[in-house]
């Protein structure tokens, strides 16, 4: 039995439950085309980044959406919760003895932030959440 939520079941169910709970996605803020856009062509370990990397590994799924969400409100940007995402990926995925399914959830992190760059700037969060909720899946 697979426990991966489909997108848009993703998206309903977190927008559904954002509201409920008080945490309506239009107070998260808006990120803009030029700040969604990759400034670096790679991504490497850095002392900043890596304490959210690490809360990326060891919050539990369940409550890791509602967590990135208050770091969201509280200053996290676009880039460092991208990076981040892509980082604890990449160290925790083990592809081996076959990359297909287990690294998914590596290769969906670019398709997650093509998404976020082809949506408007206040939904550009959603796509990015949901691929840090298939990464914990």
């Amino acid at each position: 039995m697979s426990t991966q939520l489909p997108r848009r079941r993703f998206i309903q169910a977190t927008a559904i439950g954002s509201i409920a709970s008080g945490l309506p996605w239009a107070s998260l803020p808006r990120v803009s085309a030029q700040e969604a856009q990759a400034k670096n062509v790679t991504v490497q370990f850095a002392a900043d980044i890596e304490p959210l990397v690490r809360l990326l590994e060891t919050t539990p799924r369940g409550d890791l959406i509602d967590v990135c969400i208050r770091r969201i409100r509280d200053g996290l940007n676009y880039q460092q919760l991208l990076a981040a995402l892509q980082l604890a990926g990449i160290r925790n995925v083990q592809p081996r003895p076959s990359v297909g399914f287990k690294f998914h959830s590596v290769l969906v992190v670019n398709s997650a932030h093509l998404a976020s760059i082809a949506s408007p700037d206040e939904h550009r969060w959603l796509p990015i959440l949901w691929a840090i909720d298939n990464f914990k899946s």
